[in-house]
């Protein structure tokens, strides 16, 4: 461009030539050569078409433009940059291409001229010249990018480790990449010019094979997984896609096929379901186990609550009666014998409406609501102060928020838990017993704390254990039972439970509930 406006400032005996290049949406201008201006003055400047310059004006009236008085114009607006450098008159035409026009050329003079048809034809001719040659020069860029994104395109192919190949209507092979040889075994010149029916799909019956030709004269795109054969005989398992193959006018003229070698996949697959399986064979025994075990202990509950109570009845009757009937004859000691016989016969059966109690705690459903937990432990204080007659208590209660919780159960957990706190705490005045809540790390933890006799951790582990017990039946009366019921209440719930304690110093019983899912 710079070379053909030399030539023209020269033929024309012009101080100024430019060229400015249409935008590909035919809005704007922008200079792309210059002759007689510093580039630093019109780099980055623009025109739009729709304004009012002069190449503005050569643009919208699509005919050659002759200036004889630039100063007194008044077609257009005249330039200030090239009234500020004397400039008279001048020409400017539409540089065209043969499917769209691609910018003005434009030649200005500061010596008064009056340009005639000719000069305007002249420059016209020349117009024509560089837009083929800017034609040209779009054609070659876009030749060595499609050239640059063919070699791009092969070297993806051949660089893949996918089987990529083509074949024709007809199921002919028209490609096949080194990915594709590794996996059929077929080298490419043994490949192309055969039919897949003969290489890799030898085994598919013929009404497969006639819907696969089918499908490829439909210009059909599919994935599919498949059985085929190598050329050793080997049967391979593949993955892909397959999609229509179109000629440069855009007509079908065969497929693509990627495919990929998923054997190992495949067999892993099958090892996973047989694993599967086996898990389920396995799942449905322990779960008949379970059962079996269930029913056992239903039938021991049953037992404990019916056969075992009867003669513990007839135990502490037969003593009672013992007792009402011979005291006058009885020594003091046999008294006492008969005395121990119906508070052990009493304490059994404690024990054993302790035992029921916990088992039931396993077997009932959970029944998950919004509950205030502040109402739960005020339901169990209230039952639990008739106990405490004449005692001085000091409890706090904070606020407890809500939670998604079995409203009988958890009652029955603050129960247990504050029982042992009031119990505990006798001798202590005042007995202090504190309910709250704290957040540690991320997860909300409530707990029970008092400032009773505490206990020695060393001993903690044996805390939540059925019968488990750290201090005397004769100091603190109880089942053992208590904590064990509170354990498996929190584990149904999702949560867990822990405690910190020191011997006379009170102890502190911490628990989380989980939040259940939606």
């Amino acid at each position: 461009m710079e070379r053909a406006i030399k030539m023209l400032s020269d033929m024309f005996q012009a101080e100024i030539a430019l060229v400015l290049e249409l935008s590909a949406d035919g809005t704007l201008l922008h200079p792309r050569a210059a002759v007689g201006v510093d580039e630093s003055l019109i780099e980055g400047r623009t025109l739009a078409t729709e304004g009012d310059s002069q190449s503005s004006f050569t643009v919208q009236q699509d005919v050659p433009v002759i200036i004889t008085e630039l100063s007194r114009e008044t077609r257009f607006r005249p330039s200030k940059l090239l009234l500020d450098r004397g400039i008279t008159s001048g020409m400017s035409v539409v540089i065209r291409g043969r499917t769209r026009p691609y910018g003005v050329l434009a030649i200005h003079c500061r010596r008064h001229r009056r340009f005639e048809a000719d000069d305007a034809n002249t420059l016209t001719a020349a117009a024509n010249v560089l837009g083929m040659a800017i034609e040209r020069a779009n054609t070659e860029a876009q030749l060595r990018a499609s050239e640059a994104r063919s070699r791009f395109l092969a070297s993806i192919v051949e660089q893949s480790d996918d089987a990529i190949l083509s074949r024709s209507l007809d199921d002919e092979i028209m490609s096949w990449n080194p990915g594709a040889e590794r996996l059929f075994g077929y080298a490419a010149d043994e490949a192309i010019g055969r039919r897949a029916r003969e290489l890799q799909l030898r085994d598919l019956s013929d009404e497969d094979y006639e819907r696969l030709l089918l499908r490829i004269r439909a210009a059909s795109r599919v994935r599919f997984e498949s059985r085929c054969t190598t050329k050793a005989g080997h049967p391979v398992f593949v993955f892909g896609t397959a999609g229509p193959m179109y000629d440069d006018a855009g007509t079908h003229i065969g497929e693509i096929v990627v495919a990929r070698d998923v054997s190992e996949l495949r067999r892993a697959r099958e090892e996973l379901l047989q694993l599967n399986n086996d898990l389920e064979q396995r799942v449905a025994s322990r779960t008949a186990e379970l059962e079996a075990a269930y029913r056992e202990a239903e039938a021991l509950s049953y037992s404990i609550a019916h056969d075992l109570r009867a003669p513990l009845r007839a135990i502490s009757g037969y003593a009672k009666i013992l007792e009402e009937e011979l005291a006058p004859v009885l020594p003091d000691q046999a008294q006492n014998y008969l005395q121990r016989m119906g508070n052990n016969a009493v304490r059994l059966g404690t024990l054993i409406d302790a035992l029921l109690s916990l088992q039931r705690l396993s077997r009932q459903p959970l029944a998950r609501s919004t509950t205030r937990l502040k109402e739960a432990v005020d339901d169990a204080l209230n039952w639990l102060r008739g106990e405490q007659p004449g005692r001085e208590i000091d409890i706090v209660v904070e606020d407890l928020g809500e939670a998604e919780v079995d409203p009988a159960l958890i009652r029955l957990a603050f129960t247990n838990l504050l029982s042992n706190a009031l119990k505990f705490t006798r001798g202590r005045n005042p007995a202090r017993v504190t309910v709250g809540k704290l957040d540690r790390d991320g997860e909300r933890v409530y707990f029970v704390q008092d400032n009773g006799a505490g206990f020695d951790m060393r001993f903690a582990d044996k805390l939540f254990g059925v019968f488990q017990r750290l201090h005397l039946e004769a100091e603190y009366e109880g089942s053992g039972i208590g904590l064990a019921s509170v354990h498996r209440i929190i584990n149904r719930h999702g949560g867990h439970i822990w405690a910190d304690a020191a011997v006379d110093r009170g102890a502190t019983f911490y628990f989380t509930l989980s939040v259940p899912a939606e």
